[in-house]
């Protein structure tokens, strides 16, 4: 499935587009991404919540809906 995914560009995409604290809230906001926020703690840094979240796509193959809400979230920030 990953294949089909460019992940740099996601990770790019995820990294230029959100602060910590906002890609945080954005993986408590949606319901499929919510034991991604439940496994980070407090202090977790933004390129370890971009690696957390693009491994928990690839495990749980949601890297279709998962690119189209940072897609979505990008253009509205």
């Amino acid at each position: 499935m990953t294949s089909h995914y460019n992940l740099n560009n996601i990770r790019n995409l995820l990294t230029a587009g959100f602060t910590a604290e906002k890609l945080k809230a954005f993986c408590f906001d949606q319901p499929e991404l919510r034991p991604v926020y439940d496994r980070l703690a407090a202090d977790t840094g933004k390129a370890e919540v971009v690696h957390q979240l693009l491994e928990y796509a690839d495990q749980q193959e949601l890297f279709s809906s998962t690119a189209k809400l940072t897609y979505k979230n990008f253009m509205v920030s």
